[in-house]
């Protein structure tokens, strides 16, 4: 049996399990006989739903930015670093130092001991 969350992603081809709807109702069970009624609960057109995801550093970095509609360069010159090193921090190659992140969270906007905190853990 396999537990899917709400939100959980599934690809169901060749799926010969059956599936827990919600963590809530353990008795909710689908067989794959009637998965067609599973995919019109759970999926969407794709045959995938989303996955509720932890954010990390990186991606939280690279929406922040793009949020705010600023370009690698633009970051990179405000922050006082190479367009590199912003590179490297949202594609999760490194960490930002200390008074790197302190100033990435004053150009981006963001709450700086939250941000410090997503950076530690």
């Amino acid at each position: 049996m396999l537990n899917v969350p709400t939100g959980g992603t599934c690809h169901l081809k060749g799926l010969a399990t059956p599936l827990r709807l919600s963590n809530s109702d353990p008795d909710q069970l689908i067989s794959s006989t009637n998965i067609n009624k599973f995919r019109h609960l759970m999926f969407h057109e794709e045959g995938v739903c989303q996955l509720p995801r932890k954010l990390n550093l990186s991606q939280f970095l690279r929406d922040a930015r793009i949020k705010r509609g600023l370009s690698v360069a633009e970051v990179a010159e405000q922050v006082g670093v190479s367009q590199v090193s912003i590179y490297f921090w949202e594609n999760d190659r490194v960490r930002p130092r200390d008074a790197n992140l302190t100033a990435l969270c004053k150009v981006l906007k963001l709450p700086v001991r939250a941000t410090k905190a997503m950076a530690i853990g």
